[in-house]
């Protein structure tokens, strides 16, 4: 750390990581237990299907562990591991998948009001944007490489190549009981490893704006 504006910022990283990694598993918690019949939702752990609830998970375990990390920092001086500021980073910026999906896909198509009700409120809006404003603004002990931009698709693709092997094994099936509820196969079967590679450019593009918004703030301060 650089002085006394980065130990504010580590306090103020500290306390949004603090409130990602407590209102993850109570929107989790909402989610599961509220009526089914809400777009792009599924009671218990059903739910866990979607990108949604899995991105916002892995966001708020590495926010736990990097507030951890952080307390230990304010109170010995020991530095954050970097493994922890990696796990957030692709926390982040699964997250922001699942933010800009909302606003740039299932919104235009399902209607927003659907998007933002409820649990959907906290996993596609609330916890996306802090996780973002948390790693851009106060995440300033490391300085990403633009190589380890990749970690910030490992999710996605992982998600990706599962949710294709599912349709190719079990079909598309038909609502409510479909395989695909992101639409992989609006345009055909035949096209959904176009949409995955898509959406993996699209996840890499917003891994290097994460990582450009962090590295600013890094010279900032």
């Amino acid at each position: 750390m650089k002085g006394g504006d980065d130990l504010k910022r580590a306090w103020g990283a500290l306390a949004l990581s603090v409130f990602i990694a407590i209102m993850v598993p109570v929107a989790w918690c909402m989610l599961m237990f509220s009526r089914s019949d809400i777009a792009l939702t599924a009671m218990g752990l059903y739910s866990l299907k979607f990108f949604t609830v899995l991105s916002n998970l892995l966001l708020g375990a590495g926010s736990l562990v990097y507030a951890v990390c952080l307390a230990r920092f304010l109170r010995t001086g020991a530095r954050v591991p970097h493994w922890a500021f990696l796990l957030k980073y692709a926390g982040t910026v699964a997250t922001t998948v699942t933010l800009m999906t909302v606003l740039l896909f299932l919104g235009p198509t399902m209607g927003y009001p659907l998007m933002f009700i409820g649990a959907n409120l906290w996993l596609h809006l609330i916890i996306p944007v802090a996780g973002i404003v948390e790693f851009v603004f106060f995440d300033v002990q490391y300085s990403l490489s633009f190589k380890e931009t990749l970690v910030g698709v490992v999710p996605t693709l992982l998600y990706g190549i599962a949710y294709c092997a599912n349709i190719l094994i079990n079909g598309v099936g038909t609502f409510p009981n479909t395989n695909d509820w992101y639409g992989f196969t609006m345009w055909g079967v035949q096209f959904m490893a176009i949409v995955l590679l898509v959406m993996l450019l699209a996840t890499w593009l917003f891994a290097v704006l994460i990582r450009l918004g962090n590295t600013k703030a890094n010279h900032l301060g």
